[in-house]
């Protein structure tokens, strides 16, 4: 669940800046040295041919091999999943004290937490809606 929570709706759509050393050149395009990259983490999560045509879409059993165990995701996230701490030899460092932070919180979550879908007026479910997102914290 975590690791498709930060895939889905990453905490920043973009990866901290980083300058280039010396000049470059990446798939026939000229980098010159000094020139700051930004990856677009958005992207970069929701790209069909990394997570497949429902890149766009929650899903959970994403990370989830056919017996139930959790898999370790595309070969270029190194076993997160997800590319939301960064790359190679700068990704953040915290890591996994993140990661453990988040799991622990999703397990008292579940432990200590009743969730239950809205119902409207005549008693039926609404439906989840997974487009919108709060910009200033988890509503409860």
């Amino acid at each position: 669940m975590v690791k498709e929570v930060l895939r889905w709706r990453s905490p920043l759509p973009f990866a901290i800046p980083h300058s280039t050393t010396e000049d470059d050149w990446y798939n026939g395009m000229f980098i010159p040295k000094g020139t700051m990259c930004l990856p677009n983490l958005w992207q970069c999560h929701h790209d069909p041919a990394t997570y497949g045509e429902d890149a766009a879409s929650f899903n959970p059993g994403r990370f989830l091999d056919s017996c139930g165990k959790v898999t370790s995701g595309p070969a270029e996230t190194r076993g997160e999943g997800h590319v939301t701490y960064g790359f190679g030899k700068r990704s953040c460092i915290g890591n996994q004290l993140a990661n453990d932070s988040l799991f622990m919180f999703m397990a008292t979550s579940l432990w200590a937490l009743n969730f239950e879908r809205l119902c409207d007026d005549q008693g039926k479910e609404i439906p989840l809606d997974t487009e919108s997102f709060f910009d200033t914290g988890i509503v409860v």
